[in-house]
């Protein structure tokens, strides 16, 4: 059930452009912003609707402990450390991190600071995710 924050890239290229335009001297200057769209969504849930509009197959019935997963990407870490050139591994801490636990962002400092309204919604972007999905991987 965990929740987290997903931010179009429109977005974010929105909050640079809005820091690039501060004028000199702006408090906002020289800090450092949280950016998303402020309204954390079930992860699991948004990838099943994802995978479900794209008809590919997801199957979320298996369940592993994060704990077991965490072990698991460790070694598949130490594994390819091993191995010459490093290659990345197919699982890492950090994935495990990231799709396992929620993590959400206060983005209020950037609304105040930048004027950062997030002008494209996670529908929008999932939206438009699709259709390139579509005319990339499709005839």
């Amino acid at each position: 059930q965990n929740r987290v924050d997903l931010t179009p890239v429109e977005n974010v290229c929105q909050a640079i452009e809005l820091a690039l335009c501060l004028p000199s001297g702006s408090p906002a200057l020289q800090e450092a912003y949280n950016i998303s769209n402020g309204d954390p969504v079930n992860l699991w849930d948004t990838l099943a609707e994802a995978f479900r509009r794209l008809n590919l197959p997801l199957d979320t019935s298996k369940r592993i402990p994060f704990a077991v997963a965490y072990g698991i990407a460790a070694a598949m870490e130490a594994r390819a450390k091993r191995q010459k050139g490093y290659p990345e591994p197919p699982l890492t801490r950090y994935s495990i991190m990231m799709i396992g636990r929620s993590q959400t962002l206060n983005i209020e400092k950037a609304r105040a600071l930048l004027g950062y309204t997030p002008e494209v919604s996670v529908d929008e972007a999932m939206d438009n995710f699709i259709e390139a999905w579509r005319q990339t991987h499709w005839c």
